[in-house]
């Protein structure tokens, strides 16, 4: 298993935070209990960071095939990655207006149809993916694709 390690170009951070919340792979968490909170790191120019505020965990390495996943994800579906919500779901005002407006409309779907705050978080995170790649030419997958762990 072959890794990289921090620091990270722009272009990597961008390309494994992609890869992070793109739901084809379980994503590397933080192994703290942080009670209802998303346990989700985000990658930095330093290193993945644990994104609750008052966790100072960290890591410096990621696998070399999230990398290069990543990567290969963000040249087919370029994101800027300068936005918290481009890190963690590919895209976002600054990069792709018209997708995002496709995402304001789903979480007032969301909000409309009364799903629950505490459950409106993995829904939309679930729903997006689906958004992106159907509005990106992408293969459109199935929610069990989404839950399997390392394919």
């Amino acid at each position: 298993m072959s890794t990289t390690t921090a620091p990270w170009t722009d272009e990597q951070v961008a390309a494994l935070n992609v890869f992070q919340n793109q739901g084809r792979f379980h994503p590397f968490t933080c192994g703290r209990d942080h009670s209802g909170s998303s346990p989700v790191l985000t990658a930095t120019p330093e290193g993945w960071r644990c994104p609750v505020d008052d966790c100072d965990y960290t890591q410096d390495w990621a696998l070399k095939s999230m990398l290069d996943v990543g990567l290969e994800m963000t040249r087919v579906s370029p994101s800027c990655g300068t936005t918290q919500h481009c890190a963690n779901h590919g895209f976002c005002t600054r990069c792709d207006p018209q997708l995002s407006s496709a995402a304001l409309h789903l979480v007032r779907a969301l909000h409309d149809a009364g799903v629950p705050d505490e459950n409106s978080g993995e829904v939309y995170r679930e729903m997006v993916v689906v958004l992106r790649q159907a509005v990106r030419g992408g293969r459109i997958t199935s929610p069990e694709d989404n839950s399997k762990v390392g394919e």
